[in-house]
């Protein structure tokens, strides 16, 4: 079952699995064209707060099982 995230600046959404500390978690990873850092002069926090929400909203109204939403800034070296 693929997640879906309908806003404007979720360009790519997928699924993975963390294991940490003896546990494991799934992890919605949306890829934005957002700025994510705070001292970037594009940071607009109010957007990524909406991004974050309707994320939160339609894979719960997905009946998907994530325990983690990871938003990810499209262009960014990991």
């Amino acid at each position: 079952m693929s997640v879906k995230v309908d806003h404007p600046n979720a360009k790519t959404v997928w699924t993975t699995i963390d294991f940490s500390n003896g546990g494991m978690s799934t992890v919605v990873v949306v890829e934005t064209d957002l700025a994510l850092n705070v001292g970037d002069p594009k940071y607009d926090e109010k957007s990524i707060q909406e991004l974050w929400e309707a994320a939160a909203t339609q894979i719960t109204d997905q009946h998907y099982a994530a325990d983690v939403i990871r938003l990810v800034e499209i262009g960014r070296d990991a």
